[in-house]
């Protein structure tokens, strides 16, 4: 992102501006394309000054127009007085949703023909309204959504993004104050809006994301009775089981789906559920899905010298090995945000899977997935290593529990007792007794220790010392 506090917004600035901007970026920006090319696609709303200074550095760009803010337009015209429309907004507007809206090109030059030639047509009694949709059908192609199938918008017709980051900038950063000199404003650009999205960036990346905003990222529950089928390399199948048998073909690589939303590389909750199925990272989804993912979001934040080891980023599905024994680990100097480094090495000439483990092996501790680990056991020093490494874990913990036992019994003396403190361990076992009884137990047991002391986050800070260092 860039930033720039300008005098005035004229063509020549803004050009300027782009220029620079242009001049910043590395090679593989934009997704490859370089900075000299630009972006396929921009969508703006209609302003000239943006639009003209866009066309002047990224000239082979094609320059779309926000649909919300062209149906606003609309809207604020013919209310305008000076416009004389009075009885006939409503119909007026109507037909330029259905003509923005049309799902071919056909049925767009049916329907402006009906409009602009049928004598019924609102159209027809306002001189100024037929003006102005002969001139809206010169430019079709920039706001009717049928003009624009062969762009790969992903399911953007609205310049959103940009509106909610306004929107951030003046609730969260400036906190609704009016009123700021150039020099304040440089402050809180470089301060605490840089300091804002890095913690948005490392909430993703630690997996601390709230419900509200939890569903746009872990749409693969709405699947019911679906399979996914690694078929080659990117190519993933979505089948449902049941008597009309739909499938859809997902492409990882491209970030497209066969279903009617994601056929123009919208995020459809076909490609969610791959991502979420396989660990992989998709070009239009967050990478949330793998623990090489959550480390890239941890590598735009805060760097690649202070983020941390990859198992930091595990979750409690995913297979865990210490540093080396990993075979989807990345060295953080080697890290590119425009890759992914997810991989699956798929089965060998005997048709099993590489990435399982021997079965009295990691398999045994948590009954976790181990298809989507991806351990290649040939770069691996001595087979039973992860095994080894797995006991002496266990070993240090049982060692460590047994002290904590030990100084819980030695407070617990009736000469010097501290009645909050007998009453906490009262409540402890009583809880712990009744978790136990539940089926399965080990998973509301394994919620609750990881929720321990949750409010004051000192058993976090004890464990994780070096968390607190990111911020």
């Amino acid at each position: 992102m860039g930033i720039v506090i300008t005098s005035g917004e004229s063509v020549p600035i803004i050009s300027e501006v782009f220029s620079k901007l242009k001049s910043i970026l590395p090679e593989n920006a934009f997704n490859g394309n370089s900075p000299a090319v630009g972006p396929s696609t921009f969508i703006t709303d209609d302003s000239h000054v943006e639009r003209e200074s866009l066309g002047i550095v990224w000239p082979d760009a094609c320059l779309l127009l926000c649909i919300f803010h062209y149906l606003q337009a609309w809207w604020r015209w013919l209310w305008g007085k000076e416009n004389a429309i009075e009885k006939d907004r409503i119909p007026i507007m109507n037909c330029i949703k259905r003509l923005l809206y049309s799902e071919s090109q056909e049925e767009f030059d049916k329907m402006y023909k009906d409009k602009s030639e049928n004598e019924s047509s609102p159209f027809l009694y306002y001189e100024n309204a037929l003006k102005r949709l002969q001139d809206a059908h010169q430019r079709r192609s920039e706001w009717a959504i049928t003009f624009r199938q062969h762009e790969l918008t992903r399911g953007n017709h609205t310049n959103n993004f940009a509106e909610s980051g306004i929107r951030i900038i003046k609730d969260q950063i400036f906190e609704r104050t009016k009123a700021f000199n150039p020099v304040q404003m440089f402050q809180f650009f470089t301060t605490t809006f840089e300091l804002y999205y890095e913690r948005r960036l490392l909430d993703l990346a630690h997996n601390r994301i709230s419900p509200s905003i939890a569903k746009h990222f872990y749409r693969s529950k709405e699947l019911q009775g679906a399979v996914a089928i690694h078929l080659t390399a990117n190519y993933y199948l979505v089948k449902y089981e049941g008597e009309d048998g739909r499938a859809y073909h997902v492409d990882a690589d491209l970030g497209m789906c066969t279903c009617p939303i994601g056929i123009n590389g919208q995020p459809c909750k076909h490609q969610h559920f791959v991502a979420s199925h396989f660990s992989l990272n998709l070009p239009n989804l967050a990478p949330i899905h793998s623990k090489s993912g959550r480390q890239l979001l941890a590598l735009i934040a805060v760097g690649k010298h202070r983020i941390q080891s990859l198992e930091f980023y595990c979750s409690l599905h995913e297979q865990f090995l210490p540093e080396g024994l990993d075979s989807s680990a990345v060295n953080p100097d080697d890290l590119d945000i425009n890759e992914a480094v997810i991989s699956d090495p798929g089965p060998d000439e005997s048709g099993t899977s590489k990435a399982d483990p021997d079965e009295s092996g990691l398999k045994d501790a948590g009954e976790c997935d181990v298809k989507e680990a991806s351990i290649n056991e040939s770069e691996l020093n001595d087979p039973d290593e992860p095994r080894i490494y797995l006991e002496q874990a266990i070993t240090s913990v049982k060692a460590t529990l047994k002290d904590i036992f030990i100084d819980i019994e030695s407070r617990l003396d009736p000469n010097n007792l501290d009645t909050n403190f007998f009453n906490g361990i009262v409540k402890f076992t009583e809880r712990y007794q009744k978790l136990t009884k539940m089926e399965p137990a080990t998973p509301q047991l394994a919620s609750a220790f990881h929720n321990f002391d949750n409010k004051t986050g000192q058993l976090t800070n004890m464990l994780l010392p070096s968390f607190q260092d990111i911020y």
